[in-house]
């Protein structure tokens, strides 16, 4: 269990100018995150010996990615939502003090490199683990190296992530390919908004494989239909370049772009 003093904090927002209560993007999340030394920030009820105290407004709330900016009313704030024996708060000594509520926020990120430039991508491991756990794990075994974005729509999204694509000669087969394992639906509330990233499936819910596809416009007719698990946090205007590509009456671009995805 850590605690990040009331101060510390307090400079840490002064210094990336947040306002109370201000959504902030995930760069300066990940940016208080680094400054911090921290993976996750407790919100909700403290509960100690003398009962429960709760934290009331001016939080720090980390949730997918995205910290609702500001400060607790307590002096400390927890990180990590593990009991503990004793903890220093404001001075003074709280036995078996623990977290009510945790949002883990992942380190791991993506990066989807192309011809035209990378996009980094952030997960959201709370709303989709298997989805994430599966990204990861194809992206390390090389398995969407080579790939393209065989599928794009202007005013929409761009896919990829089927290793059919690989062969340029099999035009006929791209989309139609993915490993044996198939990924169980993880719907969830996250909507379709411009950069994120979600997994393409044929009719059956249940038949993710690898295919992914990003969203270049909100698209909130897919919510809770397809699984979303991640989002551009840099680089979208490289979706941009790839939807806006010239395309045959199957979506299939002219110009091959193929990707190479390197977790870090």
């Amino acid at each position: 269990m850590k605690v990040i003093e009331r101060a510390q904090l307090d400079k840490v927002i002064g210094e990336l100018r947040l306002g109370v209560s201000g959504l902030v993007d995930d760069a300066k999340a990940k940016s208080i995150g680094k400054l911090l030394g921290v993976e996750a920030i407790v919100t909700g009820t403290l509960t100690g010996v003398g009962g429960e105290t709760e934290i009331h407004s001016r939080m720090v709330r980390v949730e997918d990615g995205m910290i609702l900016a500001a400060v607790t009313t307590r002096d400390a704030i927890l990180v990590e939502g593990r009991p503990l024996s004793a903890i220093s708060v404001a001075g003074s000594t709280t036995s078996s003090l623990r977290a009510g509520t945790v949002r883990p926020v992942t380190n791991l990120r993506a990066v989807i490199k192309t011809k035209f430039g990378d996009m980094e991508i952030a997960f959201f491991p709370n709303r989709a683990p298997k989805h994430v756990e599966n990204f990861i794990a194809l992206a390390k075994s090389g398995f969407y190296n080579g790939t393209i974005f065989h599928r794009v729509i202007p005013g929409f999204m761009i896919q990829g992530g089927d290793p059919n694509t690989k062969d340029p000669n099999k035009p006929e087969t791209y989309g139609m390919g993915g490993p044996a394992e198939r990924l169980n639906a993880e719907f969830n509330d996250i909507p379709h908004r411009r950069g994120i990233l979600s997994m393409a499936r044929t009719n059956d819910p249940n038949s993710a494989g690898s295919q992914f596809f990003i969203v270049v416009k909100d698209s909130n007719f897919l919510d809770r239909q397809y699984t979303v698990f991640g989002e551009v946090v840099k680089g979208i205007e490289v979706a941009d370049k790839i939807v806006s590509l010239p395309r045959n009456a199957r979506d299939l671009p002219a110009e091959r772009v193929e990707i190479t995805v390197v977790i870090e």
